[in-house]
């Protein structure tokens, strides 16, 4: 699938980072086109990348300001050269891979030692444990990000 041009904001995370977002929701299609975007920018980087971090609906590219600088005109900022790089970019359309999502079963154990607050969960929501169990088995539960913190997923 092709993205063309998407609803986005570009501003400045820090002195030397820049982010783009497509509309800070949690949105498959959204999602997709940040990975597609990420995906992009892996093959091809803009001048001067460090690197460039996926979230759900946001792509994040640190940059190095001194070698920026180093190829830029006096009076422009590394920031407006690398927004002007994205600008560019985002005006492509790019493709989005064909990659099979990947099915990780992750084992859960309800017993009340690990699941210290299923029962405050099931009277919350006046349903029985049985029922949260099957609630929260019953999906199968798409990963948008990893976190921070190792195996701290965003689904």
């Amino acid at each position: 699938m092709n993205y063309p041009v998407s609803t986005y904001r570009i501003f400045p995370l820090g002195d030397a980072a820049i982010t783009i977002d497509f509309g800070n929701c949690i949105d498959v299609a959204i999602n997709k086109e940040v990975i597609a975007r990420f995906n992009q920018l892996q093959q091809h980087p803009l001048l001067g990348m460090i690197e460039a971090v996926p979230a759900y609906s946001s792509l994040t590219i640190h940059y190095d300001v001194l070698a920026i600088r180093k190829m830029i005109s006096a009076g422009h900022t590394a920031f407006e050269s690398v927004k002007q790089q994205l600008e560019e970019r985002l005006q492509q359309s790019v493709l989005q891979t064909d990659e099979e999502d990947r099915l990780i079963k992750i084992p859960v154990c309800y017993d009340a030692e690990f699941a210290i607050d299923i029962s405050q969960v099931a009277a919350a929501k006046n349903i029985t444990v049985d029922e949260v169990i099957h609630i929260h088995t019953s999906k199968t539960y798409k990963v948008y990000m990893l976190g921070f913190l190792p195996g701290f997923t965003y689904m």
